[in-house]
């Protein structure tokens, strides 16, 4: 099997990703006014969503390639 190791980099970089797909949804949906706060709340919320979406990715990313390149 090849195995492919995300870098640091790269792992920030789909985080990125995730969090700007989540705020363009979140947004679309969101019935906040639009505030700098609410704002603020929203970019915060997607962030935490992708790190989460992330730390899991990369746990099943590690279980398949059965490697702990990621570990704390």
């Amino acid at each position: 099997m090849k195995q492919t190791h995300f870098t640091p980099e790269l792992w920030e970089q789909r985080l990125y990703e995730v969090a700007k797909a989540v705020l363009i949804e979140k947004l679309g949906t969101s019935s906040h006014c639009d505030s700098d706060e609410a704002l603020t709340e929203e970019v915060e919320e997607s962030i935490e969503v992708a790190i989460k979406f992330i730390d899991i990715f990369k746990d099943v990313s590690e279980f398949r390639m059965g490697c702990k390149v990621w570990e704390d």
